[in-house]
């Protein structure tokens, strides 16, 4: 009778700790912000002087569903660490209005994705220490005056850079 109430209680104990470590957190991280904006991940629209984040610089932000709207956006390199002016997890289309300036190790890049720019404005991307824009996937540049500058190169793209409308001026130093 003994035994078998310490049985029971020792498989109780059992089941117990595999039922918390299985619901415990792993170490596994929460996915990754989808846009950032000098540092700041951007869900909703930001205005300066109207919650947008200091870091971020001035102008409107508007993000919604893969779609980015810069208008009048100066995005000095953010805080002391490595950052991005403009950093993307899934594709992107970047609307250009107004006269918009993006800073930072790239001035704008799409991990395991692609970019495209259009609009009627102004995008002038600096990467301090990459590239002004750079895509792991593709960029398309289909209308707008883009200005991109990189320590290594102005655009750069895995797969193809198609310009269909717009101006574009790529500068690079080292790199391609």
């Amino acid at each position: 009778m003994k035994a078998k109430r310490l049985l029971g209680l020792v498989l109780s104990a059992v089941i117990c700790m595999t039922t918390a470590v299985c619901v415990m957190p792993t170490g596994v991280r929460a996915e990754d912000p989808v846009v950032k904006v000098g540092g700041e991940e951007v869900t909703t629209g930001y205005e300066n002087g109207k919650g947008l984040p200091t870091n971020i610089g001035t102008g409107k932000v508007t993000y919604s569903a893969g779609n980015l709207t810069l208008n009048d956006v100066t995005v000095p390199k953010a805080g002391s660490l490595p950052s991005d002016g403009v950093r993307s997890y899934t594709n992107l289309k970047v609307n250009i209005a107004g006269e918009n300036t993006i800073t930072g190790n790239f001035g704008l890049i799409t991990y395991n994705s692609s970019v495209t720019l259009e609009g009627n404005g102004t995008l002038n991307a600096t990467g301090n220490s990459f590239g002004g824009i750079g895509a792991a996937n593709n960029i398309t540049i289909n209308s707008g005056t883009i200005h991109a500058t990189g320590v290594q190169y102005g655009l750069d793209a895995s797969g193809t850079i198609t310009v269909t409308g717009g101006s574009v001026i790529a500068e690079g130093g080292t790199g391609d």
